[in-house]
């Protein structure tokens, strides 16, 4: 949903890439947002949907800990949560490998990890990934990629005890096994029909 103006986010990123006071390129994700959030509203799309697609990447980072930091009832928070999170975990429309790995510290990674770790060591997101560090939404200094994964650790934590599932960072297989569970599920009903 929050993608459907790929192609106006590629063309103005493209255009404010080198340019640093255009944050290297987040303008051109800001102005992207804000023509789908305008689309979005002239198709008649229900506000409620308009604001999830507001809640993904890490500058919707900010917004997510507040969330967080207030007690919501999980039915208020519960789409938005899954949504950002999803986004995290996913690159061009697979989930990175959902497997819990080591690094070479032995520290555990996931899917989350992995996707926050490609973005910070891929060239052409390193002068946008430092911008973001100065960014008025960013109040903790952070880079955005650092930001992304921090944040979204800790939405991982409240999805996973929304849950109950006791690791947090096995939450990636957690999905990934529901996504193939439905799939074959619709797939062998289909075969009936």
């Amino acid at each position: 949903m929050h993608d459907v103006n790929k192609d106006i986010e590629f063309r103005a990123v493209k255009l404010t890439q080198k340019d640093e006071a255009l944050g290297y390129g987040q303008a051109g994700y800001d102005l992207a947002s804000d023509v789908s959030e305008q689309k979005l509203k002239f198709a008649g799309v229900p506000k409620e949907i308009i604001d999830l697609h507001n809640v993904v990447g890490h500058a919707s980072c900010p917004k997510m800990e507040d969330i967080l930091k207030n007690n919501f009832a999980v039915e208020e928070i519960i789409k938005t949560l899954i949504l950002h999170y999803v986004d995290d975990i996913v690159s061009n429309p697979n989930i990175i490998d959902p497997a819990i790995s080591l690094d070479e510290n032995g520290n555990r990674l996931n899917a989350l990890d992995r996707r926050c770790i490609q973005n910070e060591k891929n060239p052409n997101y390193l002068d946008y990934n430092l911008a973001w560090k100065k960014d008025k939404r960013n109040l903790t200094g952070e880079t955005a990629f650092a930001m992304q994964r921090r944040v979204g650790h800790l939405v991982e934590k409240k999805i996973a005890d929304i849950l109950g599932i006791d690791d947090p960072l096995a939450l990636p297989a957690v999905i990934y096994k529901q996504i193939q569970k439905n799939i074959q599920e619709h797939w062998d009903k289909n075969k009936k029909e």
